[in-house]
């Protein structure tokens, strides 16, 4: 190797060019390989531009200083997907070592650790825990997390609403009640009026569809008390109720559809009952008015 100082002129396999750069690019050596088999063996430019060139030609590469004769082989050993390195090399027209050093720094910065497992992403972990990344990322940035805690967070979050039914486990509880046909929220609203747990309320709801023959729950279904109505408007028009009413309740106190309809329907109760029976209630069992327009209110609610 000849260079002339003055014109920075690369002389090699009796030709000159502009820069051992572009020597290596026609050739399609990688030039960070010359360099390196240059200042290791101490020998010319040329001379670690031939040797490449004839590993080239017998297959043979060499990355992260291991010789290798299967790009395939080197793939696996690295974790990197053969056919995504392949594609990358015709598309760009790079050399094998350029291609595997491209995806080994991608991977490198992308893979993301958790609970001493290493993931090819975060998106990967996430997967391996069946949540959406997305939601990670959101609730990182909506915290001003970094994503380890952030995943942590989110994790803790979501045991906590873990539900075993059957002898299976659901994420949540409204998976589990979406399993069996069930809306969550009317479950819940049952559990919490007779004070019985959610698991309670949701075996009711199931024994309740199976009498019912034809009947499903779906989003539009409606349950109130002990009742599947076909939606809303059907159970207030059943029960006698302005549905009208009932949404304008809603609005006004932000409550939901089954105390909006609880409210009118004890009201209503409370109108059909008359003083007189009431009185007589009270004077033949014993019992203060109080008490005997309690009779008649729970005793019309079940009628």
């Amino acid at each position: 190797m000849n260079i002339n100082n003055s014109k920075y002129i690369f002389y090699a396999f009796n030709k000159k060019w502009k820069s051992i750069r572009e020597c290596c690019k026609y050739y399609e050596v990688r030039y960070g390989s010359i360099m390196s088999y240059k200042r290791i063996h101490k020998c010319t430019a040329e001379e670690a531009i031939a040797y490449c060139r004839n590993l080239k030609k017998l297959g043979i590469f060499y990355f992260k200083k291991v010789r290798w004769t299967d790009l395939k082989e080197c793939c696996d050993y690295y974790n990197i997907n053969y056919k995504s390195l392949c594609t990358y090399m015709q598309k760009n027209k790079i050399s094998k070592e350029e291609a595997l050093s491209h995806y080994y720094q991608y991977y490198k910065y992308n893979r993301f650790t958790y609970n001493h497992v290493t993931y090819d992403s975060f998106a990967a972990c996430c997967e391996a825990y069946n949540i959406k990344s997305v939601c990670v990322r959101r609730y990182a940035k909506r915290k001003h997390f970094l994503l380890r805690h952030a995943l942590s967070s989110y994790l803790n979050y979501h045991n906590k609403r873990k539900i075993y039914f059957c002898g299976q486990e659901y994420i949540t509880f409204t998976s589990c009640c979406r399993a069996f046909g069930c809306n969550a929220s009317y479950v819940s609203a049952y559990a919490k009026r007779h004070g019985i747990s959610r698991e309670e309320a949701l075996k009711f709801y199931i024994n309740r569809i199976g009498k019912q023959e034809g009947q499903k729950i779906d989003s539009r279904t409606f349950v109130f008390r002990d009742s599947i109505y076909h939606d809303l408007s059907d159970c207030c028009r059943n029960l006698g109720i302005n549905v009208s009413s009932v949404y304008g309740y809603m609005w006004r106190t932000k409550k939901s559809r089954v105390e909006a309809v609880e409210y009118y329907y004890t009201k209503n109760a409370e109108e059909s009952i008359s003083v007189s029976s009431v009185r007589d209630k009270a004077r033949k069992k014993g019992m203060s008015l109080q008490e005997a327009a309690k009779y008649y209110i729970e005793r019309n609610s079940y009628d």
